[in-house]
């Protein structure tokens, strides 16, 4: 599905602070979100968060440039990344409800450790018994913080795991993309097929939205168009494994935003198996670097 990427010259530096900019805004996302799913229906919030998204590239390009954008190279992979996109929010944002923001993003931390193994196939690269130990260890951090089997084991922590899955690949499509297109013509798609998808279902269980929440979720589709850019221009800027240790950043905010506005606490097995799942990316990435 997708080719090796061709060897670039990379501002390193600015892509590790656009990496630490996204990982910022993935938690303002992540709380509006979670503050609007106790108020409107969980199909609204993720309808908000891509038409409010596309109304913010609209606003920004003005009508006629934001269509022209449809111009790809690689038109194929921008439908199955923005198809990718909506994937992991869904569930994201499903799963939020009931699971706070820190141990969210603990579990969604598997997706780094993911990218690595989904390159073997879609990207052809090989794995040493080194890296495949660190993929495995992070997998056990997170069994810790998931606890199948257990009494306190949450179904919907399962939403996270999936979340981490479409992720991975989702993050594989945009590095490959940052090679073919320009950063806003995948913008573009990301907030186009995701409106025209979430708008033809979100009418199921509408229900009257406050004006406070109806600019949350300007604020949240604003947000996330802002992040996003951030994300590809990263990606554009610098290999995907010099900025994953920057990626786990997001866990500090998740930190401060769960406790600040939910009063959330994560319990020790997971901040245990939140280090494990981090020290796996992290080894995975000094591996990688040694490589090159």
């Amino acid at each position: 599905m997708f080719t090796r990427p061709r060897v670039y010259p990379e501002n390193i530096q600015s892509g590790i602070v656009l990496m630490l900019a996204y990982s910022l805004f993935a938690l303002i996302i992540d709380a509006i979100a979670k503050k609007l799913v106790f108020d409107v229906t969980t199909n609204q919030v993720i309808w908000a968060r891509f038409i409010f998204h596309s109304l913010a590239l609209i606003i920004f390009f003005g009508p006629k440039k934001y269509f022209k954008l449809s111009k790809t190279k690689s038109i194929k992979l921008q439908l199955i990344r923005s198809l990718l996109l909506i994937a992991t929010t869904s569930f994201f944002f499903t799963g939020i409800y009931v699971i706070g923001l820190a141990t969210a993003h603990s579990i969604f931390f598997l997706s780094p450790i993911l990218v690595t193994v989904l390159a073997i196939p879609l990207l052809g690269e090989r794995v040493g018994v080194r890296r495949s130990i660190g993929v495995l260890t992070g997998c056990v951090g997170a069994l810790l913080i998931i606890r199948p089997g257990f009494d306190d084991f949450s179904l919907e922590s399962l939403y996270f795991v999936a979340a981490a899955i479409t992720g991975a690949l989702y993050q594989l499509a945009t590095r490959q993309l940052g090679k073919s297109d320009h950063a806003y013509v995948t913008l573009f798609y990301t907030s186009a097929l995701g409106t025209i998808i979430c708008s033809s279902i979100v009418w199921i269980d509408w229900q009257p939205i406050k004006l406070i929440d109806w600019i949350l979720m300007i604020a949240l589709g604003f947000s996330a168009a802002l992040g996003h850019f951030f994300l590809i221009k990263a990606f554009q800027k610098a290999p995907a494994s010099a900025l994953t240790p920057f990626s786990y950043t997001s866990l500090i905010w998740a930190l401060i935003f769960g406790f600040w506005f939910f009063n959330e606490l994560p319990d020790a097995e997971t901040m245990v198996g939140s280090a494990i799942i981090i020290s796996s990316g992290l080894y995975i990435y000094i591996r990688e670097n040694q490589k090159t």
